[in-house]
């Protein structure tokens, strides 16, 4: 029984852990977290590597729909995802290496209005990976 409560406060303690760590992030005003009073998105990405996680969590059990979609510079929609009002999270893993360099835009609808998060893609700068040694031959 003693171990159960140990779990349990174990448990609770991580779940608020999290919660803080989450409105810690929104509160410093972060710029890979996109806030709203219904909702929080989370762009995680590391710089050259092309891969973006995206984590949606609905905020105090709201129940409308969240849709995340990728635009190019055109308007034309490249990927979507659609979140319906019974789920209160969701998380998708996008490959983006195959875009060409430009602006890209997230956009984040629900019926209370739409969100944007731009994304810019560059490749064009030299990018040197476990370089150990540089030898010139004449």
């Amino acid at each position: 029984m003693k171990n159960l409560f140990s779990i349990a406060f174990v448990a609770i303690l991580f779940v608020q852990t999290m919660k803080a760590q989450d409105v810690a992030e929104i509160e410093n005003l972060n710029p890979n977290v996109i806030a709203t009073p219904f909702y929080y998105a989370k762009f995680l990405g590391k710089e050259n590597e092309f891969k973006m996680k995206i984590y949606l969590t609905k905020r105090d059990g709201d129940k409308s729909f969240l849709k995340l979609i990728l635009k190019d510079k055109d308007g034309n929609s490249i990927f979507s995802k659609y979140m319906g009002k019974s789920e209160s999270q969701s998380g998708v893993i996008l490959n983006l290496e195959d875009l060409s360099d430009g602006k890209y835009v997230f956009e984040l609808i629900n019926k209370y209005g739409i969100t944007k998060k731009t994304y810019l893609k560059e490749t064009s700068k030299p990018v040197f990976l476990n370089v150990k040694q540089l030898i010139a031959l004449n």
